[in-house]
This record gives C-alpha cells, structure tokens and sequence, in this order.
C-alpha cells in the first residue's frame, strides 16, 4: 500500500483589516501545493490530500478543526502543516517560564483582529501536533513549514503602499493581552500528563510531536515576500520559493539539512538583488526526535552521501560551509574541503 501526504495547506493574506493586507500567501500556497503533488509523484506517493484553509476559512477555530483530519492517516502516511500569512508574538503565561522565554511565537490568524488580537500560540500549535498526530500512534512523520515572522512584534513583511518594496510590519495587538491557563487551547487535558507536563511551584511544559520544523526566520527577524521572476514574476516569499526551487532541483529527494542549507543562500539571494530593507532573513530548521539528515517529505534515510552546502556570504563577505562542531567540522583553523564535480580541494 503506498502512504499518503496529508498536507494542511493554510494561507491568509485578504485580513478584514486592510492595513493586514499581504500578496505573497496566494502565490505561496499554489507554489507548495505543485510541488507537494511533483514530491509525491517523485516518491511513490498516493495523490496528496490537501486540507486547505484560505483567508477566511483560517480562523482560529477553523485551524484547529483542520487538525482533526490527521487522524484519518494511515500508518506510514506523511502529514504536513504549511502557513504563510502573518506572526506575532505575546506575552506567556507564567506557568509556562520553564518552556518560554516568557514571550510566544503565534500565528495570526484570519479573525485575530476581532479576537483582540488572539491567534494561535506555539504551545498551542505543539498540543494539536502532539494530539493529532504523534497521540495517533501510527508512525506518522510529521513536518511544519512555517512561512511568517516570529519575532517580537513584527510581522511578514507585506508590500508597501507603492507595490515596489517590502516593508516590516508590526503587529502590536496582542501584546497586552492576559491569558488564563484554562485560555489554552488543551487546557483540559493539562493533569496527569495527559497533554502537558505539570512542575513543581505550578510550572507546566507544552508536548511536543515528534517532528521536522521549517521556519522562514529567526526569533528576531523578519520574513519578506516581494516580486519575484522565480515565482512567475509575482508577489512571494523568500523562503517559500527558495524551498520550491530546492526542491525541483533535486527531483524531490533531498534531506531536511540539505534542503534548508540551500534555500538558506536562496532567501539571501534574493534579499541582496532585492530593494534594500532593513533586517536580515535567515531560515532555521528544528528537529524533535527526528533525523534533519532523512529525506524530505518521507523521513526514510537516503542512499547517496552526505553533503554540505557552501556558497558565499555577502553580508561578511567570505565563504561559507553551512556545517560545524556537531558534524565534525572544526570550528578553529582551516578546513579544506572537496567541490562535487571539481577535481580541485579548497581551505575555508
């Protein structure tokens, strides 16, 4: 029996605000759902099942419904969370200090605006993984893509009014709000470790899925989206088209580590032939329990060896392996090291 990609799909770029307007989600969601359908046809895949939520079909309670049909997958089946729209975060509870840096990464939902500013928190997002999916208890590999900005009130950066250059954004509307633990989406199933895990002096910590995370930006960056040729020469994001394109040009078998490497200089690419804004984009990739080294979309290990990426670092201007300590590289000294299809060796 062939296993299934079971892919949420969620866009939102026409919010009821129109000063919470973006363009690049509409072409962002027809990008990744061609190449989720070349990825399965590539590897062996059922016709992929896509749960899509637009604008407003995305709303708070909406997304968390859509969670639900991942406990329609088989064993051995893929499901996949993609979001492109608008983040943001907001103060955390204080029971959750061991697990927080006492703010949230949340995704802005399609009704945040008439929820005083209420999306969907990352221990929220980490309980309706960890229910739907890891709590199904099937083998499910489990991957996130999350194509928006976590830092501190900024946003995804939309279009300016003139069309021509992106621009950060802030979304300020939830700072101030003030949840209860029973705010929570889960909260019910907070004893007996059931969902979360309770400390001492009241302290509780989110579960989390074993699960591949790609995000399109640091804590404290943010993510842009601009005219692109790449993308049929409109609006997208960096990091969804860098993904795209890595993608098909390794015919869909690629590992996690491979893949973000690549789109990594790919959203850097851009940014430097793009108008100049201010802040940087660097997309980062994280693991629970899951190997970044096995192929994308399947999490089975590859058969071919492993390599490292190195392209040229413009903003310090030298060159760049993207691997380090963890996978024996020295960090001190010099490094020599082999280009693919270049007899040549090289020192870093």
């Amino acid at each position: 029996m062939k296993p299934t990609l079971h892919a949420l799909l969620i866009a939102i770029y026409d919010y009821p605000n129109p000063a919470d307007h973006l363009k690049g989600p509409a072409r962002d969601i027809e990008q990744i759902r061609e190449h989720l359908t070349a990825f399965c046809e590539k590897n062996g895949y059922e016709k992929p099942n896509f749960i899509e939520r637009v604008n407003a079909q995305a709303s708070r309670q909406g997304i968390i419904d859509a969670y639900k049909e991942f406990e329609k997958a088989n064993p051995g089946d893929t499901c996949l969370v993609y979001y492109s729209g608008h983040g943001y975060r907001m103060k955390a509870h204080p029971a959750f200090a061991l697990d927080s840096n006492g703010m949230h990464e949340a995704l802005y939902c399609y009704d945040a605006g008439d929820n005083g500013g209420r999306g969907l928190l990352d221990k929220e997002l980490a309980y309706l993984g960890w229910k739907h999916v890891e709590q199904q208890n099937k083998g499910l590999h489990f991957v996130e893509i999350f194509d928006c900005c976590h830092a501190g009130g900024i946003t995804r950066a939309p279009l300016s009014s003139d069309d021509k250059m992106p621009k950060a954004r802030s979304r300020e509307a939830a700072m101030g709000i003030k949840l209860k633990l029973e705010d929570y989406w889960g909260h019910e199933e907070y004893s007996g470790y059931k969902a979360y895990s309770v400390h001492k002096k009241g302290m509780v910590q989110a579960p989390v899925a074993k699960r591949i995370q790609m995000a399109a930006a640091k804590s404290d960056e943010t993510a842009k989206e601009n005219y692109l040729p790449e993308a049929g020469g409109r609006v997208a994001g960096y990091f969804t088209t860098s993904l795209c394109m890595e993608l098909q040009a390794a015919d869909y078998q690629i590992s996690y580590s491979e893949l973000l490497d690549k789109a990594w200089f790919k959203v850097k690419e851009f940014a430097r032939s793009g108008i100049k804004v201010n802040g940087d984009q660097s997309p980062i990739l994280d693991t629970e329990r899951e190997d970044i080294y096995s192929g994308f979309g399947t999490g089975k290990a590859l058969q071919v060896n492993r390599t490292y990426v190195v392209g040229y670092d413009y903003a310090n201007k030298r060159w760049l392996l993207r691997a380090g300590a963890a996978l024996g590289i020295p960090t001190m000294g010099k490094t020599l090291v082999k280009i693919a299809g270049d007899d040549a060796t090289y020192q870093l």
